[in-house]
């Protein structure tokens, strides 16, 4: 079967265009890096450390709010001290997994309803059937709580925080979170393998 003319030809054109782009992309690249190496600045770093960048940013963010933050560091200054009471606000199977010892377990999703039950003396019941309240126990004023999730991108704690420090508990995030955590040498109570 004879190939038609204008095939062959778009054949030929498809396959010249793509191996100029990948020329131009070559090319841009050899230039680019060349440039960034002659600035006055010394270039841009390669070996950027984008987890200390996005929690610089992080720790900016709250500074203008009510929310006040604390370093993996410190917080685990704070649980060798047996100081502070963490809140995991991850969901209950990601805290089955795995949590920071003497971590409670405090979902966003619920914490309004939690905070209100617990405010006037009744146990709070999820609707996945979790007693939150036995697995929390009573939130006290002068308690020290420190709010963590997964890690930088994830928000729940912020929320959990927000809502506790507006309630006046003494609440920290660790923006950080469990991955933060565990980076700096933390230990964490896995799930009990049967």
């Amino acid at each position: 079967m004879k190939e038609k003319l204008s095939v062959k030809i778009f054949n030929l054109v498809r396959t010249k265009s793509i191996s100029e782009a990948f020329l131009i992309l070559a090319v841009s690249i050899i230039i680019g890096l060349s440039a960034n190496g002659f600035r006055a600045e010394g270039g841009v770093p390669y070996n950027v450390d984008w987890y200390k960048v996005i929690a610089n940013q992080k720790q900016s963010q709250f500074a203008s709010s009510n929310i006040s933050t604390i370093s993996v560091n410190a917080a685990m200054a704070f649980d060798e001290l047996s100081e502070a009471i963490f809140l995991d606000a991850r969901t209950q199977d990601e805290f089955k997994q795995g949590h920071i010892p003497n971590a409670k377990l405090f979902p966003p999703e619920i914490a309004e309803e939690l905070l209100d039950a617990l405010a006037r003396g009744e146990q709070y019941k999820s609707p996945d059937g979790v007693v939150y309240s036995e697995l929390l126990g009573s939130l006290e004023k002068g308690q020290v709580y420190i709010a963590y999730c997964s890690g930088l991108i994830c928000n729940k704690a912020e929320k959990i925080a927000q809502m506790l420090t507006e309630a006046g508990y003494n609440t920290l995030l660790m923006p950080a979170g469990l991955d933060g955590w565990l980076a700096n040498g933390g230990k964490m109570l896995e799930a009990q393998r049967n």
